[in-house]
């Protein structure tokens, strides 16, 4: 039997500083901050059911979400709609 993982990427292009500080508060209140690298424009948090990467990647804030679609439900209301990509992949493991 092949489980299924739901990988959810989220490109924003030239976020807002408001939009972060809302991706932030709505991660703080359902999901713990792992891990931090500031060289690296790295965060990880982990929530119930996910996995969250978060990176800035030069004018582009780049998410993943692994696991879990409640939080990029939660997410999805904060985005902004002309400057967001989302990609849903399932990647199977046997």
């Amino acid at each position: 039997m092949v489980s299924l993982i739901t990988h959810i990427a989220i490109d924003i292009l030239n976020p807002e500083v408001s939009i972060i500080d809302s991706i932030k508060e709505s991660l703080y209140s359902n999901c713990r901050l792992e891990y931090n690298n500031r060289d690296t424009r790295l965060e990880i948090y982990s929530c119930i059911d996910s996995t969250i990467y978060l990176q800035y990647r030069e004018k582009t804030l780049l998410i993943d979400i692994i696991g879990g679609e409640e939080i990029f439900n939660k997410l999805l209301a904060l985005l902004p709609k002309y400057k967001t990509m989302i990609r849903l992949i399932e990647r199977g493991i046997p």
